[in-house]
């Protein structure tokens, strides 16, 4: 995992009534002196923006709709959603809307746009805070598995094939390296599929002692072996109605894997120590990092179990395997990074060169560690090569040779292009903060000197033909 401890939830409020702000702080002020929530404000759509694009922790919206005088809430909608399209974390956030009544021409122009829930004025803030509590566990999510990020041919198929087999109540084997994202996919399947709202439970098999795989699995009663002082609820009771993700399921002994068969054959089994069956329904997904059919060959896995498994078989592939996606994938982590740790870091070109070029034993969990390293320790907003101290990276990167042969490599045409994508991205994001910016000073100086435009050019040291220019661009008058 990226994150290692609980963040406040950043919620943006816009609304153009100073009274709201008030309102907020007094009804949440123990969830804000927790750590639950941490509120941001802005009074029109032009300033919401702007917060959107320079807090990237922001993952929750309360927009209302009719705001005189500025960029109104259906209008924020719009450029909301356009932006999105550009912008990796913006597609993680989510709105509500707020209206005085229920405007139904205004709600359905919002769902167009993909507003999460409506509200209506004046504010139940009891109802106001579960669909808040909902939404931010959905995208949260969302933020967890969108880690899949790229347009490369492996990374699309992929895609492609979530989409077609989610909603089947299927078993799925998933398999792919250490740190490919097996346990983020996992959970990406479970959230795409009718058992979304049902738990999800993930279980590392490796990491339990063999003696007690069995009991964790099924749960025992009190007294069925030496230490049970109390009863124990297995794995698969805790899963019932939703998703039950093993990894490293390799690593099971045949005996365990028979009376895992028949959990799958007729949905019962009976916890250690215990006469009474148990009845459960639980979609399986399993996960391993070495060959089941290799392992079946070699009779260490239940032939059986593994056609069981393999009902659907997803493969994720490596890091190496997709080197046009690491780009945009290390800018996507970053920033969630810079979120976390309220930094504003980016990536110099021969940064993005040379993790473009690494080999990634340890996949996206090693990249995401590299890129965490980095920013704790670069003291410059700007990450050079040199500061990327990943182990030997230096002596592991691919010859050009090396690159040549590799099946999911490049060659030096495509690395131009990858990295000439990289730079026009990098820059339509910094001209979008640049032009939003802009607005927003443009904005406050027309109306703090009136519209006297005289006055407004001198205090921003610009011509008055560039003002007129900025004036008619941005629609301010």
């Amino acid at each position: 995992m990226l994150f290692f401890h609980m963040e406040p939830s950043v919620i943006l409020v816009v609304d153009d009534e100073w009274s709201v702000q008030t309102l907020f702080t007094t009804h949440f002020r123990k969830a804000i002196k927790a750590g639950t929530y941490r509120f941001l404000f802005a009074h029109d759509g032009e300033d919401a923006l702007l917060l959107l694009e320079t807090h990237p922790e922001i993952c929750l919206v309360l927009l209302d709709i009719k705001m005189p005088g500025g960029m109104d809430g259906l209008e924020m909608l719009r450029t909301l959603h356009r932006k999105a399209l550009l912008n990796t974390h913006l597609k993680c956030v989510k709105v509500i809307m707020v209206t005085v009544f229920d405007d139904l021409p205004n709600i359905r122009a919002a769902i167009r746009y993909g507003v999460a829930d409506y509200m209506t004025k004046p504010l139940d803030f009891e109802k106001l805070e579960q669909a808040m509590q909902r939404i931010l566990e959905e995208t949260a999510r969302l933020r967890e598995t969108d880690l899949f990020v790229g347009d490369s041919e492996p990374i699309r198929r992929l895609k492609d094939q979530i989409r077609q087999m989610a909603e089947y109540p299927v078993n799925v084997l998933i398999q792919g390296e250490t740190g490919a994202g097996k346990s983020l996919l996992a959970k990406l399947i479970h959230h795409s599929s009718p058992r979304a709202e049902g738990p999800f439970v993930d279980v590392h098999c490796g990491a339990i002692p063999a003696n007690l795989v069995e009991s964790e699995l099924f749960g025992h009663v009190k007294g069925a072996f030496s230490g049970a002082a109390r009863q124990h609820t297995g794995k698969f009771q805790l899963a019932d109605g939703g998703t039950l993700f093993l990894d490293e399921i390799s690593t099971l002994d045949i005996e365990l894997q028979a009376k895992l068969l028949k959990v799958l054959d007729d949905k019962t089994f009976f916890p250690v120590g215990s006469d009474n069956t148990v009845q459960v329904d639980v979609r399986l997904i399993a996960a391993a990092n070495e060959s089941l059919s290799e392992l079946v060959q070699a009779k260490r896995f239940r032939e059986d179990l593994y056609y069981r498994l393999k009902v659907v078989t997803l493969t994720i592939p490596p890091l190496r395997d997709r080197r046009s996606d690491i780009p945009l994938l290390a800018n996507h982590l970053l920033t969630q990074l810079n979120a976390k740790y309220h930094t504003d870091k980016t990536l110099a070109p021969g940064a993005v060169n040379l993790l473009t070029r690494a080999p990634w034993p340890g996949n996206v969990r090693e990249l995401a560690h590299t890129l965490e390293q980095a920013v704790l320790l670069c003291p410059e907003d700007l990450i050079e090569e040199n500061a990327l101290s990943l182990e030997n990276i230096r002596t592991r990167v691919f010859k050009e040779s090396d690159v040549h042969q590799d099946s999911g490599g490049f060659n030096k045409g495509q690395e131009t292009d990858m990295l000439h994508r990289w730079f026009e991205y990098q820059l339509v994001q910094k001209n979008h903060i640049i032009e939003e910016f802009e607005r927003a000073l443009l904005r406050f100086a027309w109306e703090y000197y009136h519209g006297n435009k005289l006055e407004i050019a001198q205090k921003l040291r610009i011509s008055r033909s560039k003002l007129y220019r900025d004036l008619e661009k941005y629609g301010i008058t």
